[in-house]
Parts: C-alpha cells; sequence; structure tokens
C-alpha cells in the first residue's frame, strides 16, 4: 500500500522530472507485492517460483526465489479463479518493461504520455484488486483505517486520470466519424489516426507506426469489402492490420557470435468495436 500511495503522488505530479520515474518503479512494486498478498492467502506456498520445493522455514526467513508477477497473474488466474482482463495483463506487462528499461538500463522511457496512461489503467486495476480481493475482514480493527487509506489513493488517482483525460480530450477534438482511429499499442488510447494506407500516427503519445494499414477499410471498394478475408471475431467487420517491429539478439551457431532476429508483433484493429487480437512472429531467422 506504501508503494501504491507513493506511485499515484508522484503520477499525479507532471512538473517534477523523476516524478514520472519513481512512479513507474514503485507501481511496479505495487503490482508485485499486492498480487502475491493474495496468492499468500490461498497458501504460501504459490509465491515460490517452484512450490513444489517450497519449505516454511525459508518462506518464515524471506530466504526464496519467489515467482515472476506474470506467474503470479497466471496463478491468481488458475488456483484463485479471480478474473484478470487482458487488457490489464497487458498493461501490467508493459509497465514491467518500462520498470526493467528503467531498472536494469538506465534508459529513459518512452513518451511520457504513453507511460502515464499505462500507469493509470494499472492503478485502476490495482484499486479495484485491493478492494475486492485483498484488505481485512468487516469486522475487524484494521478494516475502517485500511478502507480510508484506499479512499485517499482513490483521490491522487482521480488527478492522474484527469491529467490523462485532459491531454485526451484536447488532441482528439477535431477528430470526425469519417477518421480511421484505433486503440494505440502504445498508450492504449483510441486516439491511433490512419493517416493513409501505410501509415497511422497517435495524437494521445505521438508514437508513429509507419507500415499500419494493410487493409483499411475506408480503402476498399464495396465489392472488396465483401471478398475481405480479414474479419473482427466479434462483429464480423473488416478490420485493418498494424506490425510492430522489434529486434533481439540471439545466441548464434558459434557461443561467442549474436545474431539479430527481427520479432514481429501484429495486432489486428476492428474499427467498429476496437476489438484487437494480437499474435507474435519472427520475421527473419538467422
Amino acid at each position: 500500500m506504501d508503494y501504491l500511495a507513493s506511485a499515484v503522488e508522484q503520477l499525479a505530479d507532471d512538473e517534477e522530472e523523476n516524478s514520472l520515474k519513481y512512479g513507474v518503479l514503485h507501481l511496479q512494486a505495487a503490482a508485485e507485492v499486492l498480487l502475491k498478498v493474495r496468492l499468500v492467502e490461498e497458501h504460501w506456498s504459490l509465491i515460490f517460483k517452484n512450490p513444489g520445493l517450497a519449505s516454511r522455514e525459508s518462506y518464515d526467513r524471506g530466504d526464496f526465489e519467489s515467482c515472476t508477477l506474470e506467474g503470479a497473474i497466471e496463478r491468481l488466474e488458475k488456483i484463485s479463479e479471480i478474473p484478470i482482463s487482458e487488457k490489464a495483463k497487458g498493461r501490467i506487462k508493459r509497465l514491467s518493461r518500462h520498470r526493467n528499461q528503467l531498472q536494469h538500463y538506465g534508459a529513459r522511457l518512452e513518451s511520457s504520455n504513453a507511460v502515464r496512461a499505462v500507469a493509470v489503467d494499472v492503478l485502476d486495476f490495482l484499486v479495484d484488486f485491493i478492494v475486492g480481493w485483498i484488505g481485512p475482514e468487516p469486522d475487524s480493527e484494521e478494516f475502517d483505517d485500511y478502507h480510508n487509506r484506499v479512499d485517499e489513493i482513490r483521490k491522487n488517482l482521480h488527478r492522474v486520470e484527469e491529467l490523462v483525460d485532459k491531454r485526451f480530450k484536447r488532441v482528439t477534438k477535431d477528430l470526425t466519424e469519417n477518421d480511421f482511429v484505433a486503440p494505440c499499442p502504445a498508450c492504449g488510447r483510441i486516439s491511433l489516426v490512419l493517416d493513409d494506407i501505410k501509415s497511422a500516427k497517435c495524437r494521445f503519445c505521438h508514437s508513429f507506426w509507419p507500415n499500419a494499414g494493410i487493409s483499411p477499410l475506408g480503402a476498399l471498394t464495396p465489392e472488396k469489402i465483401e471478398e475481405a478475408e480479414n474479419r473482427c471475431r466479434i462483429c464480423g467487420r473488416v478490420t485493418f492490420l498494424l506490425d510492430i517491429y522489434s529486434s533481439t539478439w540471439t545466441l548464434g551457431k558459434e557461443v561467442t557470435e549474436y545474431e539479430e532476429i527481427t520479432i514481429v508483433d501484429r495486432a489486428e484493429y476492428c474499427l467498429k468495436c476496437n476489438t484487437a487480437i494480437n499474435t507474435r512472429y519472427v520475421a527473419n531467422q538467422p
């Protein structure tokens, strides 16, 4: 709760240069601790990386390797039967990447607008999580103090949300129903505008996707729309594809050599209901 309260305060400060950095670090720590607290309520062995090798002595000493944040989410869903939306999981995963960039590489964060937007979604999820799934029983002495603190966190969260909402309204006020707009992969806001069949730019976080539109609905003639195979699984409308390229390095045939592999995250978006279908594949394998 300390980490969560600190994260909200830092993210609400849009003037101090280091506020966003510490907001991300503390929010990631809050997410990991709070999710694992719920696992401990299920059984203390569940926070071990390998529960089959767990010992009470190691747990009491705090001398063990715990599961990852992604592993905690998977166990909460499968063992505790706590539903966690794909959106929440995606945002937590993206927040983890920001945290790793800061913690281990000292890298600068990408667009502060994108990071703050992702953080707001994670904060919103965590506040609902601590109210619905953890915390003291109603008849305990800590109940009132606990929920008073949650209320204070909510108030500060509204300040962060207002920063994001204010910017979103300002940058999208001139969009019309004729613009092709979809959720941005970087910030999650519905502000990614297709400039033409080959590019898209986010009004909110300024991220640019140069190879975006493979088959946007408006670029197809009526007869081609009927023939299009890329259809939304929810509403059946024609979708457009957005390829996001990233590179990584893998050990080559010789142990002293590293070779570059291009990974493509392909997101298929529906312009009607904003359904996103994500896949990943290797573009060039050495």
